[in-house]
């Protein structure tokens, strides 16, 4: 025992902390206890103890013990603590190990499951018991994980399915006093005494006992009538800390039937407390935001002696009334200079009374009558009735909102995700005239010239090549041949080369994003033909030569809007000028020269399905030159090189052999140089030797050990569609924004994306790498039936693999904007987190088609580093 309890013993100093020193182990008596104690230290956590051989084996549960089978909760093992541990409960004094309040939360006897060995068990950390506590009951299960060098074996502890099993409602929420005494953390705190296991319970400090000896303490509710509207001020104290917020399944389509539906807004989830004369904010992981945004805090501040807890969403609406994520997140750093917004959807608490069981109209109607008539940032988001979501739905489309929200009728709150919420997002659609086409892929059909008619005139719009079905373009393709003429039918000149042009007579349903400034279509997809008289297909509402002004389409900020608006979108042109002028001067030889960089063989196709050739290639790289070039310059790269075409050999390149020597930059890496490139001649060098594929490490090449980019590859196993992957994209970031860190995504080319992350370059590579893996596991932990981290295939169907394992010194990711050696030539974008919201696709474009905008115009100003406080904040 005293060997077991060396490390107790050296964290502590006696002298200092009320805990108890480690003594003689008392007699065995036959019967193991064990305790829970809720413990308030550097962040709130649960410590699990098992008796076992005169000592407390001991585990620190982030989230505490769920009775829910399907939670699997994070434990993380710690040292043994003497048995009189578990009798304590009070206050550890500041800047002592695990300084805070510690409550004696649940206690009683356990045992091993089917008479099994439980040495045998915790050595092979496989341990599988029943609990028979006050509040724990049933079987459980613990499961050490995969060990990791540096820190401490890590567990998950799981309810196993049986009658002591319940999905609906947390079992730490439900309880927030004392097992012992009574008291709650506040008063455990506030009194600094501790409670003495050995003492008959009449000689305790503030004791706040039920009646009736040995019976656990009874849960204090204000009396049902004063939830009913009434104005006396009722006690606060049967409101939580926290209640974990619901969370939403996914649909592709409205859902029919009883639902309610409201207008999904794209900004941070949080839980608002008011009550026991103060206010916070909290986010889902329950991070205290209340600093963050301190106009809501006071605004909410008369609410606080209400006993009040509200479900909602901090936003920041921008001039035409939509919900914008890029300027929450500029409030998010301001604290305060920028006005947000909470838009409450759901009561939780009112008056110290729990409403969660109430149905969903109840709790609506109520909360409405709350916030009626109060002025300042907190808003009622307010809903459509049953039978109007596919209404709500079509707005949204056409508003260019992000989506809806649907709630079953009649359905009590459950925290946790399940699908009596469900969130469809919009995307919008309109008729486009068909025009021309290019020849290209596999069925011959490269892309669709769009246009659209005003005064009389067609309006180019864009093109659209994907969406097609191979048959679909096939016969798309037959019918177009048998409309070919030689001159345009559009108003004005069509940028590129190869547009053949069609009598205009086919109407064309298009699926797009957004429509940028310059009139161009933003990531369109095909959706079919329609029987429509192309003379009715006029200009849609978003395009800027339209009768409405996009600038004051919108109707006033809040929550929902009556008229429709444009999507911002920033518009690039196919190339600046600068770079048209350098890219395809003919040498007079048959070969091209593109920023001093002779193209030899320009005509030879690179991607055969598309008959794309090393000179669109080029053609590709000069349209994204400015954009692309400052998250390519000096950094080390992999190459994936195919000299005869994607279809035929491709090998990777890490090293410059056969290289200009201007490429080459010694790194300090025994295996040779690095290749590096400075320059847009460089990129164009690139494309002449048959480089498909470019991707960077995440440190520059002046100090390869010190990263300035970590990545988390969100790769989608089998049966996960794209709508997920965006949601898992969203959690990411809100589990980045919840440490104070700003976050940017891209599409990959493949199917998955990646949420990437600048940071100061202070930190190296082992440090990041542990860091991104302790955030991945945390989410795999979190929701394991969602997120995995292990790489196998086998796992991995209908979950996503979150890879952390790119953050490493010679790993490296897809550049943005670089093509992948894969049909239909895709290429990685970087996206807003706003424009992400409308991606139908995780392949949005191809090469040939211009995307807008630079949403990672501002990355590499981005001032953020792994600081300590992050770093412990993932128990690094």
């Amino acid at each position: 025992m005293a060997g077991s309890l060396q490390r107790y013993r050296e964290k502590r100093d006696f002298a200092i902390t009320p805990e108890p020193p480690p003594g003689d182990a008392a007699p065995a008596s036959g019967v193991l206890t064990f305790v829970v104690q809720k413990h308030d230290a550097r962040r709130l956590h649960y410590d699990f103890r098992l008796e076992f051989d005169g000592v407390l084996k001991s585990w620190a549960v982030t989230k505490g013990p769920s009775r829910d089978p399907g939670q699997k909760r994070l434990a993380v093992e710690t040292e043994d603590h003497p048995l009189a541990y578990g009798g304590f409960e009070g206050a550890i004094p500041e800047g002592e190990y695990g300084g805070g309040t510690v409550m004696l939360w649940d206690r009683g006897t356990w045992a091993m499951a089917d008479g099994k060995d439980a040495e045998e068990g915790l050595k092979a950390g496989s341990l599988t018991f029943d609990l028979f506590g006050e509040r724990l009951k049933g079987r459980w299960h613990l499961q050490r994980m995969h060990a990791e060098k540096g820190r401490p074996p890590q567990w998950l502890l799981i309810k196993v399915r049986d009658e002591e099993a319940d999905e609906d409602g947390e079992v730490t929420e439900a309880y927030d006093r004392s097992v012992a005494s009574g008291r709650t953390m506040s008063a455990i705190a506030e009194s600094g005494s501790v409670w003495h296991s050995d003492r008959p319970a009449d000689d305790q400090p503030e004791a706040d006992l039920p009646s009736g000896k040995g019976k656990a303490p009874v849960r204090r509710k204000a009396p049902r009538s004063s939830a009913k509207g009434g104005t006396g001020a009722a006690s606060s104290g049967g409101v939580p800390a926290f209640v974990a917020p619901a969370l939403c399944a996914t649909r592709a389509a409205p859902p029919k039937g009883d639902w309610l539906a409201e207008v999904k807004y794209d900004g941070y989830r949080g839980i608002l407390r008011a009550a026991d004369g103060a206010v916070s904010i909290l986010t889902r992981s329950q991070q205290d935001w209340t600093h963050r945004f301190p106009t809501i805090a006071e605004a909410a501040q008369p609410l606080a002696g209400r006993g009040v807890m509200l479900d909602g969403e901090i936003v920041v609406f921008d001039e035409a009334g939509r919900t914008s994520f890029g300027q929450l997140q500029k409030a998010f750093r301001a604290a305060g200079t920028i006005h947000a917004a909470y838009v409450a959807f759901d009561l939780l608490f009112l008056d110290g009374e729990d409403w969660r069981d109430r149905p969903i109209e109840e709790r609506k109607a109520r909360l409405k009558s709350l916030l009626a008539g109060r002025d300042g940032p907190i808003l009622y988001g307010d809903h459509v009735g049953p039978g109007k979501q596919a209404a709500l739905y079509e707005e949204a489309e056409a508003q260019g909102l992000e989506g809806i929200i649907a709630k079953r009728a009649g359905s009590r709150y459950r925290s946790g995700r399940h699908d009596a919420w469900v969130k469809v997002r919009a995307v919008r659609t309109a008729p486009f005239v068909v025009g021309g086409y290019t020849e290209g892929g596999s069925a011959g059909l490269g892309a669709l010239l769009l246009g659209a008619y005003r005064d009389g005139k067609l309006v180019p719009v864009g093109r659209v090549g994907t969406g097609f079905r191979q048959d679909e373009a096939r016969a798309l393709l037959a019918a177009l041949k048998e409309r070919e003429r030689k001159t345009s039918p559009f108003a004005r000149k069509l940028e590129g080369k190869g547009n053949l042009f069609v009598r205009p007579d086919l109407v064309a349903e298009v699926g797009y994003l957004a429509m940028t400034d310059d009139g161009q279509l933003r990531h369109p997809t095909f959706e079919g033909l329609i029987d429509m008289d192309p003379a009715e297909v006029g200009l849609p509402s978003d395009h800027p030569d339209t009768e409405v002004d996009r600038s004051e389409a919108g109707g006033g900020a809040g929550p929902v809007r009556a008229k429709a608006v444009a999507a911002k979108a920033g518009a690039a042109k196919a190339r600046s000028a600068p770079a048209a002028r350098k890219a395809g001067r003919a040498t007079g030889e048959g070969d091209v020269e593109t920023y001093g960089v002779t193209l030899s063989h320009p005509e030879k196709v690179l991607f055969p399905e598309q008959a794309i050739t090393k000179a669109a290639l080029a053609a590709h790289y000069a349209a994204y030159m400015d954009r692309m070039l400052p998250h390519v310059i000096d950094r080390p790269l992999t190459l994936v090189r195919c000299p005869q075409g994607r279809a035929k050999k491709c090998f990777f390149q890490r090293h410059p052999e056969g290289m200009p020597d201007r490429m080459r930059r010694p790194i300090g890496e025994d295996d040779g140089d690095a290749i590096v490139v400075t320059a847009p001649g460089d990129i164009m060098e690139l494309v002449q030797l048959g480089v498909l594929e470019i991707h960077l490490r995440g440190a520059r090449a002046d100090r390869p050990d010190r990263p300035d980019r970590l990545v988390f590859d969100l790769d989608p196993g089998e049966g996960v569609d794209f709508e997920a992957v965006k949601d898992a994209a969203v959690t990411v970031r809100e589990a980045l924004a919840e440490l104070d860190l700003l976050s940017f995504v891209k599409t990959t080319g493949g199917k998955g994306l990646h949420v990437v992350l600048p940071i100061e370059r202070r930190t190296p590579w082992d440090e990041a790498k542990a860091w991104t893996r302790a955030l991945a596991e945390k989410l795999a932990a979190a929701e394991p039936d969602r997120f995995l981290t292990k790489m196998a295939k086998a796992q991995r169907k209908g979950r996503i693999f979150i890879d952390y394992l790119r953050n490493d010194t010679k790993s490296s990711a897809v550049a943005p904007y670089s093509t992948r050696s894969r049909e239909g030539a895709p290429f990685a974008l970087p996206v807003s987190w706003d424009d992400l919201a409308r991606l139908k696709t995780s392949q949005p474009v191809h090469v040939g088609e211009i995307a807008g905008g630079d949403p990672w115009a501002g990355i590499d100003e981005t001032r953020q580093s792994l600081t300590s406080a992050r770093k412990s904040a993932l128990g690094i």
